[in-house]
């Protein structure tokens, strides 16, 4: 059985009202958020994940996957948090289950 695999990572930092921690000199904007959203299918089957991490020093990295673990959502909640809408192009009932929830054990820390 051959096994089809994709992995979709994107990566980016929030903009906007009350998303701006601050400006460089020339007045680009520094992101008071980080995020990612995380999808993965093998054979159909999907799951997706997603992190939202604030703009501050934590822990040295690599952070701890403990740490991590205090950052992760769902997609629908990343969505809401940065007003993008992720993985647009799966099929509509695909996206609603995969973006309203993540399990934790799916993924290896």
């Amino acid at each position: 059985m051959r096994v089809v695999a994709d992995l979709r990572v994107i990566k980016g930092g929030t903009i906007g009202p009350n998303k701006i921690k601050g400006y460089i000199d020339n007045g680009i904007a520094i992101p008071k958020y980080f995020f990612m959203a995380v999808l993965y299918c093998s054979n159909k089957n999907y799951k997706a994940i997603a992190f939202y991490l604030p703009h501050e020093n934590l822990k040295v990295p690599p952070y701890s996957s403990k740490e991590l673990k205090d950052y992760v959502l769902s997609i629908d909640e990343l969505e809401k948090e940065t007003g993008f809408d992720f993985f647009i192009n799966l099929p509509d009932d695909v996206e609603k289950q995969v973006e309203a929830n993540y399990t934790l054990s799916d993924w290896s820390w």
